[in-house]
Formats: structure tokens, C-alpha cells, sequence
């Protein structure tokens, strides 16, 4: 079905406040109230999922029909004794990797309270990261249950060009939503895998990553990412199609000043076996706020991006092309899209690959030019349109065909990552 004709608006109105204390704290506060109306396949996934994408819970908005209203808080305090430790207790996202989306942890879901540690030494970074997240179990009430994840990212500059880094997360709760802090996560050098079989597969869901970065001269980066949920080598050399190898990948590219001064590109390539980010609970799903905490599509599914953009002086254009296959469940499978399902209802032992399920692909394109009034702020006068096509092989359990192409025109002050293009 088509979107029916109908105007979309966004009006946000808020307050930012940052400063520093003396010269080892700082502080960064911001709020954002809004009412929109969105295209209508967000229209359909705010209805279900009660949130606005990255954007936290809604209520409908008493004047306008298929509008909500929302709001949004961000705010930290840093302090820096010195120059090899930075703490950071705030309210808000955090982002590993180099790629436009992240395989690890991204900034595409709701905010959340966290405590930072970044120490550096030599040509290392290591990163704690102690985090409270949510889940919105009854969406009719709102309620929200919390869930606990702690990660570690250990970063290596091997050589000026070459940078590795490894990392891991462990997500927490129980079946009930009633366990509190663990303890055995708080140490900042623990590796969590061994922990996790000593305490059992209730004890938590542990996800490992690796990250790399190559300079090709001083502006041009390759890079890649891989994230192992569980994985048995042995099957994996069998290409059985176990359902446990879950495991996921990213490949890219972005070079500044490519080709010619103010032209950056950005292109990268992102694959997700079923039932990846998912648990045996599913409150211990790697997930916020009804939304994965790492790639936007959750799992099932390869998607290539591209990013282009261009600035001269005061005057930019930018340009978005996505394509994406994945194999969608319906309301009586698990066909290994959706981690907030448990994987113990999974549909089959061995045979399992991407884009099994209702195969599913979506086009996502997007244009926009304008002018910066307010550098310091990207305050920006801009124009654009977007298309989306979603063309699932099957139509069944509401999982329907659709295409929305919207122009827009406006004042925006682009500080934060809001992703559409899902």
C-alpha cells in the first residue's frame, strides 16, 4: 500500500547548557520536547512499539491526528584529573567503531544513565563502560523493566595507520525483571565469558567484537567489524547452518576530502545471522528502549549503505542510498529478525541463513541541500526528499508492501544522529 497523501512535520523546541568547573570538570545538559507526524512506516512502527526511534515514549497528540508528542534528555558530568584517566557520568548514548552504523554498541536507540571510564596510555584506549537499560515489556502502560550491561572496548594503535580493538558485553536480568546489580560484572579487567559459564547461561548474555581501521594515506579509512554472540568452530566448518553460530560482520570504506576538497563518501556493507542479539530471555536480549542497541535491523539480514556529501563554505549537499535483505518472522515464527524473541523458540536445529523467513527488501534513498546559518550549532535552512520501498515476498501477519516518498523543507539544527533509513 501506498502512504496516503498526508502533511508530516516535526516541531522541537528545547534548551542546552555546557560549561566547565575550574580546569578538571565539565558539564553538557540539553532537553528537546516535540510534536510530529511522521511517514507512514515510522507511523506504523511508533504505533507498535510505543517510541520514536532513538527518540523514547510517545503520546498521541491531543490536536492532530496520527501525531505524537515526545521528549528527550541528554546530559553528562566529565572529570579529567589527568591526562591518562577520563571519567564521565551521564545520561546519553555511546558509539564503538568507525562505520556509519555499528555492529557493537550504536547511538540509534533511546539515551540511557551510564558511567565511563576511558584511560589511555602508551598507544592504547581502554573504555569501561557501566550501563542501565530498559525494557518496554506492557506497552500499554509504559512500564519499563531494567536491565544492566556492562562492556569493555580495549583500542590498539598498532602503527600510525593500523588500529585494532577488541571488545565485549555482558547483558543482565532475569525472566522476572527482579535482579539487581551483579557484582561480577564490576570488575574493569574481568573478561566476561569465563564468568558467564561459571555462573550459567541465566547468568547473562555476553557478546564479543573485534574492530580494525587501516589510514590509506591521511584521509581515507577501510574498516571492518565482527561480533560473535555464540559460536562452535566445529559447526561452523560443517556449514550445517547451526542456529548458534550467531555472528555478524562489517566492511567499509569513507574517505574525507575525496577526490576533491569538501567531498567525503561513505560506504559500507553489514551482514547478521538469525537470532543474533537474542537470548534464551529475552530480557537479556541486546536491547533498549524496543530497539537493538547495535544495528537498527536487529538480526537476519545483509544491508549495504551508501553516504555522500559535499560542503563549500556555508552550502552543502548530502545524499543517501540503502538497500537491505531480511528474512522478517511472522506472529507464529522465529525465524531469528526479531532478539527480543527467545531463541529457544527458534524454528529449526541446522539449515538456518540470512534472509530465511518472509524475505523482505527495502530501498531507502535520500536528498537533501541547504545552507548553514550557525556553524557552532549546524543550524541549518535545508530541502530534500526521501523514498522508501519495502517489498516483502509474502504478505501476511501485517507485513505488507509499501513505498513513501516525502519532500520536506525547514529549519533544523542537527546536532544528534536520528536514523530513518530502516
Amino acid at each position: 500500500a501506498n502512504d496516503i497523501e498526508q502533511v508530516v512535520f516535526l516541531n522541537t523546541r528545547g534548551i542546552q547548557a555546557f560549561g566547565s568547573i575550574g580546569e578538571k570538570f565539565s558539564f553538557y545538559s540539553d532537553f528537546r520536547e516535540s510534536q510530529g507526524r511522521f511517514p507512514g512506516y515510522l507511523t506504523d512502527f511508533i504505533a507498535e512499539n510505543r517510541i520514536v526511534p532513538g527518540r523514547g515514549l510517545v503520546k498521541r497528540h491531543q490536536d492532530y491526528p496520527n501525531a505524537w508528542d515526545f521528549s528527550r534528555a541528554t546530559g553528562h558530568i566529565t572529570y579529567q584529573p589527568n591526562e591518562f584517566f577520563n571519567f564521565q557520568l551521564g545520561h546519553g548514548q555511546n558509539f564503538f567503531g568507525e562505520g556509519y552504523r555499528s555492529m557493537l554498541l550504536s547511538d540509534a536507540a533511546f539515551p540511557n544513565p551510564y558511567l565511563r571510564i576511558r584511560t589511555k596510555f602508551w598507544n592504547i584506549e581502554y573504555v569501561n563502560l557501566f550501563t542501565q537499560m530498559s525494557d518496554v515489556q506492557d506497552k500499554v502502560t509504559d512500564s519499563v523493566i531494567p536491565k544492566f550491561v556492562t562492556s569493555h572496548y580495549l583500542s590498539w594503535n598498532a602503527t600510525e595507520k593500523f588500529n585494532i580493538s577488541l571488545f565485549e558485553t555482558v547483558v543482565y536480568q532475569d525472566s522476572t525483571g527482579t535482579r539487581g546489580y551483579d557484582f561480577n560484572y564490576l570488575n574493569p579487567i574481568i573478561f566476561f565469558r569465563p564468568l558467564e559459564f561459571a555462573l550459567g547461561s541465566a547468568g547473562g548474555n555476553v557478546l564479543i567484537g573485534l574492530n580494525a581501521s587501516y589510514k590509506i594515506r591521511q584521509k581515507n579509512v577501510v574498516y571492518a567489524q565482527l561480533i560473535l554472540d555464540e559460536f562452535r568452530f566445529r559447526e561452523f566448518l560443517e556449514f550445517n547452518g547451526w542456529w548458534g553460530n550467531k555472528l555478524g560482520f562489517q566492511v567499509g570504506f569513507k574517505g574525507y576530502d575525496f577526490l576533491i576538497d569538501g567531498l567525503k563518501v561513505q560506504s559500507e556493507f553489514n551482514w547478521a545471522r538469525p537470532y543474533l542479539y537474542s537470548h534464551k530471555i529475552s530480557l537479556q536480549s541486546y536491547t533498549h528502549f524496543n530497539q537493538p542497541l547495535a544495528h537498527p535491523l536487529g538480526g537476519n539480514f545483509a544491508e549495504s549503505v551508501t553516504r555522500v556529501s559535499y560542503n563549500r563554505k556555508r552550502i552543502f549537499a548530502e545524499a543517501e542510498l540503502m538497500y537491505a535483505v531480511q528474512g522478517l518472522d511472522t506472529l507464529s515464527s522465529n525465524w531469528g529478525s526479531n532478539p527480543f524473541l527467545s531463541y529457544d523458540t527458534r524454528e529449526q536445529e541446522i539449515n538456518n541463513e540470512v534472509g530465511q523467513g518472509i524475505r523482505a527488501t527495502t530501498i531507502y534513498a535520500e536528498a537533501r541541500f541547504g545552507y548553514v546559518i550557525n556553524p557552532a550549532y549546524n543550524l541549518r535552512l535545508e530541502a530534500g526528499m526521501s523514498y522508501r520501498r519495502f517489498s516483502p515476498e509474502q504478505e501476511i501477519d501485517g507485513i505488507e508492501k509499501s513505498n513513501t516518498l516525502y519532500f520536506h523543507i525547514g529549519l533544523a539544527t542537527r546536532l544528534l544522529n536520528n536514523y530513518s533509513d530502516f
